[in-house]
């Protein structure tokens, strides 16, 4: 034991512990490690550097859903240069495409002579629709890869 370690127990016991008291007992105690390891790193520099190697090693990567790195180029075929461009399209036309099928499918009933969203003066609704569809689509693919993540790769 450290009389360091003596000195916050007599504190404790005693009942006349005040913060600032408890805050300079624990920087002597971290300041006596410290001093501890310089002096075995001193005289023995490779034994410190062969356990920070071994404990470097042994650490493990993250292996939860949520901590795993995803990069948007990984998704999606977008010439490089001009993604700024592609993805704007993308984020534009899909959704409209999606919605228009959606609508075309369901409410038109498979015919273009009913089918009242072709014109522009419905563009946003027709977008706002299919977006919703993707956001769908897009949190059962998600909830799919989460029952389906493996934690050993």
């Amino acid at each position: 034991m450290y009389i360091n370690d003596i000195i916050v127990i007599f504190y404790l016991l005693k009942g006349f512990v005040m913060a600032e008291d408890l805050e300079y007992a624990i920087k002597q105690k971290n300041q006596a490690y410290y001093d501890f390891m310089e002096k075995e790193s001193l005289y023995n520099p490779k034994s410190i550097k062969e356990k920070h190697k071994r404990k470097e090693k042994h650490k493990k990567k993250s292996t939860t859903f949520a901590k795993q790195e995803i990069h948007l180029s990984d998704l999606s075929i977008v010439p490089k240069g001009y993604e700024s461009i592609a993805y704007f399209l993308y984020a534009l036309l899909i959704p409209y495409a999606m919605g228009y099928i959606f609508l075309y499918l369901a409410l038109a009933r498979v015919s273009f002579t009913n089918n009242p969203f072709l014109g522009t003066d419905n563009f946003l609704i027709v977008w706002m629709i299919g977006y919703e569809i993707l956001s769908i689509i897009a949190l059962i693919w998600i909830m799919k890869l989460y029952l389906t993540f493996d934690n050993e790769k």
